[in-house]
């Protein structure tokens, strides 16, 4: 592990801090390595303890019912000390701004908890708080404490995954190695306490088999999926999506592409429900594009030709009824696409035809959303692509 000079001059900062009893205000924390923040919350959970400081640590569900400034006055009722390990996660979500917005209306709120609270952020979720509630921010008790520096582990021998020694290098291995951490903890303490099985499922074992997946440990998480799977709710079209994506990355292609389609048919039949004049969400359209390039792996490029077709057909049907954003950027992932499987299949004049398409709108949304970095991935991806 390399560390920081200042990392055990942080680490008491937090530990005094929370330690306060009969205080209340919190603060933030970030780490450059997301791995810090697993080993520091466990050492100071065990410190904390050993000086009769009853500590609690949070993760905070965007979406549950309760609301999160309520989540956390429950927490405060049984702690001493509030350690919220996952805002970053919770602002960097979807819904991400609206949670924060209602967190910061309620601040007083957060602000009357007899707890002293620590939550994680990271430099993203930071410059959100800072820029969108700058009162919640400017009322934290101290500077936020940021923990520079990196955590080095031996490479597993389980895993076999080409260019692995690069591989454990990147950030994307960190953070999934991080979050399998987290999730590791919050399944044990979870089926520990009796927390309810079909929420064990959906909230942490399916996820936590998913990163499995991802990191290769397919006997892990094909565990999980013997325990936990049937415990899904077989009508929710999110679980099944996640459900589809454990299978994708344990290469199981036609049970991961029949999960999938099986999430988009209850959406549909969701819609037949509602009025005759609502619209196909913006999800569906994105599952057809993992669709499309889950059949074009398992060697299926004409059938997802065909699906992203009908898909664009069905789009454009409706198309004002789409911000133009979101349609746009559905459009040019379709002609991306599109372009990909007929250059894939010798069909080169298509490919080119949709190529182009596809850099002309990446432009058009690159030019009217200039600091948004994924559109200029987005932008080289299609230069790149017509460029081949």
């Amino acid at each position: 592990m390399e560390l920081s000079e200042n990392y055990q001059f942080n680490y008491r900062k937090l530990l005094k801090f929370l330690s306060r009893k009969d205080s209340s205000g919190y603060m933030f924390a970030m780490a450059d390595d997301y791995r810090f923040i697993s080993q520091i919350n466990t050492s100071l959970q065990a410190e904390l303890e050993q000086s009769n400081t009853n500590s609690s640590i949070v993760f905070l569900q965007s979406n549950a019912d309760e609301p999160l400034v309520e989540q956390l006055k429950a927490a405060g009722t049984f702690a001493h000390a509030i350690i919220v390990a996952n805002l970053y996660e919770v602002i960097n979500s979807a819904d991400g701004l609206n949670q924060l917005l209602l967190l910061n209306f309620s601040r007083e709120e957060l602000r009357s908890i007899q707890s002293p609270a620590l939550f994680w952020v990271d430099a993203q979720s930071l410059n959100v708080i800072a820029n969108q509630a700058p009162d919640l921010f400017s009322q934290r008790r101290f500077t936020t404490i940021h923990f520079t520096g990196k955590v080095e582990h031996p490479m597993p021998e389980v895993l076999e995954k080409p260019d692995w020694q690069e591989y454990v290098n990147t950030d994307k291995f960190k953070e999934t190695e991080a979050r399998i951490e987290t999730l590791k903890r919050r399944f044990e303490d979870a089926e520990e306490s009796g927390y309810n099985a079909s929420r064990i499922a959906s909230e942490i074992a399916i996820p936590l088999a998913f990163e499995y997946a991802q990191l290769g440990f397919a006997e892990k998480a094909e565990v999980l999926l013997t325990k936990y799977e049937a415990l899904l709710d077989n009508t929710n079209s999110n679980q099944l999506k996640q459900l589809a994506k454990v299978y994708y990355q344990l290469h199981q292609y036609p049970v991961a592409i029949e999960t999938l389609q099986k999430a988009n048919d209850i959406i549909e039949r969701n819609l037949s429900k509602q009025a005759r004049d609502t619209v196909y969400p913006s999800d569906w359209f994105y599952n057809i594009i993992d669709l499309s390039d889950w059949m074009k792996e398992y060697g299926l490029p004409n059938d997802a030709i065909n699906l992203l077709t009908k898909a664009e057909t069905l789009l454009l049907e409706n198309i004002g009824q789409y911000p133009v954003n979101t349609k746009d950027n559905i459009i040019a992932l379709f002609k991306e696409r599109l372009g990909d499987l007929h250059f894939t299949l010798g069909n080169l004049e298509k490919a080119k035809d949709y190529f182009e398409q596809g850099l002309n709108i990446a432009q058009q949304l690159e030019r009217s959303n200039p600091h948004r970095e994924q559109l200029k991935r987005n932008l080289s991806v299609s230069y790149d692509q017509l460029g081949d």
